[in-house]
């Protein structure tokens, strides 16, 4: 979710929220504080984001485990094995709620 007020890009995983700030090379998981030493850069559509230590960190910090495949153009992640059985999407004054019900 990207809120437009501040341009932070916020991803939610479960019970994990990791929050990139633009300009920033600093990342906030739920409530710890990691340093990556290249920021993060938002140019207004895309975030562009260093993987060697954003990889790093997303695999420290609960998410599914994320490799870059060989060409080095690609994240590769395990998929848990979870049935969706409802979806909802909730338009919000400073972004939009996606939410997921799952199996497990």
């Amino acid at each position: 979710m990207l809120h437009p007020d501040n341009e932070k890009f916020e991803l939610r995983f479960q019970n994990v929220k990791l929050v990139l700030s633009p300009h920033s090379s600093f990342v906030r998981v739920n409530d710890q504080i990691y340093h990556m030493y290249i920021p993060v850069i938002y140019d207004g559509n895309d975030f562009y984001i260093p993987v060697d230590p954003f990889l790093k960190i997303l695999n420290d910090s609960g998410f599914p485990v994320a490799l870059i495949d060989s060409s080095e153009k690609f994240i590769l992640t395990n998929t848990p094995l979870y049935n969706v059985n409802a979806v909802s999407v909730i338009n919000k004054v400073n972004g939009t709620v996606i939410n997921l019900k799952t199996s497990s």
